[in-house]
């Protein structure tokens, strides 16, 4: 009989619109919401944390079935949330994978934008051992965090150059990080990310959809589709406009600084989920920047995928 596997090499990239989590079988983009008011099920996402010290337990969804939910909440409309609750969403990714053991014993690669300024309390929420009902499999876990690294960083994992830039886009922010060796230099940080792109687009609806504005959610859906029909409306024009205003009123900066970098020598790569909007990737490389466009909001958790493989394997696992 074949041993079942139980040590597991994972990573783990919190965004705020989604988690990215990558396994040498597996990976996911889950929705970062929680629900916090539900029931023990074998959902998909559905934990049941045992305390078997207090006789009592704790019962909270991730991903779809609490963005369904009328009690289900966004992660990304609070900012400390990828902190503060940053053991439901890793218990929760755990939740969607296919085929759980009975026994977990992981070794983990987290990224965080408060990757200096609060790794240990990171490490001090995730590490340890927990009695769990994941997706209605018990499960006895184990986790030690092998590294904590900045957001974006699994992108330049594999690029050897001494000068090179991520310039994410994700759902809530922008970020344009330099690094010198794979040293992480000062970031540059906008709270406009692809969400306030959404947002726009529904006001602008108003015009097309007598005088409503559309669903952010369906929006988001649709445009990840390349479809530009809306609720009976046809969106591509005013898709097309908002992203030119989105880009210039918004992201100036980010552009400016971007195009600095590469006549500097930097090689400038963008990930996230932004790039992968409809005819974006053209604006970037008409700008001299790189695109990363096999699914390029996994580009960072892949890489820190090889990174919990490499760190691993220095400590015999």
């Amino acid at each position: 009989m074949v041993r079942p596997k139980q040590n597991f090499k994972i990573a783990l990239d919190l965004a705020n619109s989604s988690i990215k989590i990558a396994t040498l079988d597996y990976e996911d983009r889950i929705e970062s919401y929680i629900d916090t008011q539900c029931s023990p099920s074998d959902s998909l996402g559905n934990v049941v944390i045992k305390d078997r010290t207090l006789n009592n337990t704790e019962v909270f969804c991730v991903g779809y079935g609490a963005a369904k939910s009328p009690t289900g909440r966004a992660t990304v409309m609070d900012k400390s949330a990828k902190i503060k609750e940053i053991q439901k969403l890793y218990l929760g990714a755990l939740a969607h994978y296919p085929q759980l053991p009975s026994v977990m014993k992981n070794y983990i690669v987290v990224s965080s934008h408060a990757w200096q300024s609060h790794k240990e309390e990171i490490k001090g929420k995730l590490e340890g051992c927990l009695n769990l009902c994941l997706a209605g499999k018990d499960v006895e876990l184990s986790t030690e965090v092998l590294l904590v690294v900045p957001e974006g960083f699994g992108a330049i994992v594999d690029y050897s150059e001494e000068r090179i830039a991520t310039l994410d886009f994700g759902a809530g922010t922008t970020l344009l990080t330099p690094y010198i060796r794979k040293r992480p230099q000062e970031t540059l940080v906008s709270n406009i990310g692809v969400n306030q792109l959404y947002l726009m687009i529904t006001s602008a609806m108003k015009g097309k959809n007598y005088g409503y504005t559309g669903d952010v959610r369906k929006i988001r859906e649709q445009i990840e589709l390349g479809s530009f029909y809306m609720e009976g409306c046809n969106i591509k024009e005013i898709y097309q406009q908002c992203l030119v205003q989105w880009w210039n009123e918004n992201l100036k900066e980010h552009s400016y600084e971007a195009v600095r970098l590469t006549k500097s020598g930097y090689r400038v790569i963008c990930i996230g989920g932004g790039v992968a909007l409809p005819g974006f990737s053209k604006v970037l490389t008409s700008k001299g920047l790189e695109v990363v466009s096999d699914r390029p909001e996994m580009a960072s958790v892949r890489g820190m995928f090889k990174l919990a493989m490499q760190q691993a394997a220095k400590k015999g696992v």
